[in-house]
């Protein structure tokens, strides 16, 4: 998520991201699919990576703007094995007009695709 703060406009874009101010991201949906325990002490580590619209058929298909579609994974480290996955629905907000909006920076590419 910094590095997508970063995209949109350098370090305090990244840091205001983070914090939820101003326009941010603000989690809609999850699906958790959880592989192992994990016990104390322990470290994770958590990527998460923008995915493509679900397909017509699902119920949340449509073509809102203001919404983005990831998947993330949790591995540990000390089992060296992934011990979650999930899918995730989140929506750009204006913390300060409290609603949704639609991200106007012309730096994000959904997909990590540049045209």
């Amino acid at each position: 998520m910094r590095y997508l703060g970063y995209r949109l406009g350098g370090a305090s874009a990244a840091d205001s991201l983070i914090r939820g101010q101003g326009v941010s991201l603000i989690l809609k949906s999850i699906q958790v699919q959880f592989r192992r325990p994990v016990t104390y002490p322990d470290t994770l580590l958590i990527a998460h990576r923008p995915v493509e619209t679900p397909s017509p058929s699902d119920p949340n298909h449509f073509k809102d703007p203001s919404i983005l579609h990831l998947r993330a994974s949790a591995y540990s480290l000390n089992q060296r094995a992934y011990v979650a996955h999930t899918d995730e629905v989140v929506v750009w907000y204006d913390y300060d007009k409290l609603r949704k909006c639609v991200q106007k920076s012309d730096t994000f590419v959904p997909f990590g695709m540049r045209t």
